[in-house]
């Protein structure tokens, strides 16, 4: 993944479920250290056993999630 180098929008992160009963300070101080990544259609973004790096939340587009099993399915 890049970073845009882009700062996250304060209202668009207050939009999201997760912070939308966050205080406007506290948001601001969470978006600060926050910033936009932008990945194109069917890239991996993350895999079983990658360490992560920070909290991820999807401002626009969809997100697929999915495990194969032992079978591969």
């Amino acid at each position: 993944m890049h970073s845009t180098g882009i700062a996250v929008d304060v209202e668009q992160m207050r939009a999201q479920p997760l912070f939308r009963d966050m205080d406007k300070k506290s948001c601001e101080l969470v978006a600060r250290g926050a910033w936009v990544v932008e990945e194109g259609r069917g890239v991996r973004v993350l895999g079983r056993g990658d360490r992560l790096d920070g909290m991820y939340t999807v401002f626009e587009g969809n997100l697929k999630l999915y495990m194969l099993s032992c079978s591969g399915d």
